[in-house]
């Protein structure tokens, strides 16, 4: 690795964003991604998506990245405690 963000593959983007239309899910892009969007170019190797929290759209969400080929989902708390940040604080 040469230390520099890897950037995110345009053609499996554009998948997402159908699959995620296709299942009608309500979400909103943010981060560089969105950056990007608007002609602001910044290297990033992930998607940043606020997503609806009803059970109904966390499954519209979770049908739409299984068709994209994600097949494990973590919750924030579970990709939390994976990372190494002694400054990380729980949410109330």
């Amino acid at each position: 690795m040469t230390g520099e963000a890897e950037s995110v593959d345009e053609t499996r983007l554009r998948a997402v964003f159908r699959a995620l239309s296709e299942e009608q899910v309500a979400y909103a892009v943010f981060g560089a991604v969105a950056l990007g969007l608007h002609g602001l170019a910044r290297a990033t190797a992930d998607l940043d998506l606020f997503v609806a929290a009803s059970p109904a759209n966390i499954e519209r969400l979770k049908a739409a990245l299984h068709r994209v080929g994600v097949r494990r989902f973590r919750t924030v708390q579970e990709a939390n405690a994976e990372r190494d940040d002694p400054y990380r604080r729980e949410a109330p």
